[in-house]
């Protein structure tokens, strides 16, 4: 959460990107959320599977209008990447 507050001061929506089929999904999204609210922020739980399409978790981020992502790790992929660019989201890990 620092790191966001520092890269995006103007920040106030943050997604949290858990992979649904991992079991360490429950705590990343507890210390995410926990965080989050920490700072006074919103926080919004996105749950996605690695086989699924991701294109729907990008209209997820831009229907709530986040402004910046934490992604837990099982979810990262090439593929995430480059959507990311592609729409421009600030990403953080």
């Amino acid at each position: 959460m620092e790191l966001i507050r520092e890269v995006l001061p103007s920040a106030h929506r943050i997604g949290a990107l858990a992979n649904e089929t991992d079991p360490f999904a429950k705590p990343f999204l507890a210390q995410t959320g926990s965080a989050a609210r920490s700072v006074a922020w919103r926080w919004n739980r996105i749950m996605s599977r690695p086989s699924e399409p991701l294109e729907p978790v990008f209209k997820t981020i831009a229907d709530k209008r986040i402004d910046a992502v934490i992604i837990q790790g099982s979810m990262l992929s090439k593929e995430f990447a480059e959507l990311a660019l592609n729409h421009r989201c600030r990403l953080s890990r």
